[in-house]
């Protein structure tokens, strides 16, 4: 993980570089009054969430922050899934600053750079298939909006995922359970977990499938996107199964 971490940190440096070399030249052209000539005088960053997807592939959301000398921010997201020390897809896009951002997560994105390996990507996909029986679903990449937790906000109101798993239980929708628990994405697959445990303390069984996707689920390494309250942070995922109860 060092070592991807490094090679994301030398392409923010080469892109950040570029887009630099892009604002002197606008500036010695004088080509327009709103070109971003501005001096850099600091950068913020945080990892949104950094997890494992299947063995070792990994997947993360990074955000970063440019602040300029008059105080502007300038946002940048960088998507990544990484396999040991190697790239398996990139893509670093330009985004609304954290004070919009974090407001919701109706943001504007404009895709500046992106890579795959093709190669890697395709074993990628198989894997999944099989530890989680279910294709990959693209769609669920890097998804950044999909937040674990209930009563969210300043004027709590549980996320939408919640509510659908909430209605899941109390309608016995093993088979809609089953779904999220293949979900490619960890937010959906620690709702189904906690709402298959919610039945299993009703006195329904887990199935041998249920309870093998469960434990692989909870073996992952990384975090989570979750709220309570008005907290929003990265959790760790064995933080969230230490909170779970009647996993035996």
């Amino acid at each position: 993980m060092v070592l991807v971490l490094i090679s994301v940190i030398l392409i923010i440096i080469l892109v950040f570089q570029s887009i630099s070399l892009g604002k002197k030249n606008h500036e010695i052209g004088k080509t327009s009054p709103n070109d971003r000539s501005e001096k850099v005088e600091g950068t913020k960053y945080y990892w949104k969430f950094w997890r494992n997807i299947v063995s070792d592939f990994t997947e993360g959301v990074l955000f970063v922050d440019e602040v300029t000398a008059n105080r502007y921010i300038y946002g940048y997201r960088i998507d990544i899934i990484a396999l040991h020390n190697k790239i398996v897809r990139f893509e670093f896009s330009e985004v609304d600053p954290y004070a919009i951002r974090d407001m919701g997560c109706i943001y504007s994105q404009r895709k500046l750079l992106s890579f795959c390996n093709k190669k890697l990507y395709w074993l990628l996909k198989q894997q999944f298939e099989h530890e989680f029986y279910a294709p990959l679903n693209e769609s669920e990449l890097f998804a950044d909006c999909i937040v674990y937790g209930d009563n969210c906000g300043m004027a709590p109101i549980d996320p939408p995922e919640r509510i659908k798993i909430d209605s899941f239980v109390n309608t016995h929708s093993s088979d809609s359970l089953l779904d999220w628990l293949q979900s490619t994405n960890t937010e959906m697959q620690m709702y189904a977990v906690d709402g298959l445990l919610q039945l299993k303390q009703k006195g329904i069984a887990l199935n041998y499938l249920e309870r093998k996707l469960i434990r692989k689920i909870l073996s992952k390494k990384g975090t989570v996107y979750t709220c309570f309250g008005c907290i929003y942070n990265s959790e760790k995922i064995v933080r969230i199964k230490e909170s779970f109860k009647n996993l035996d």
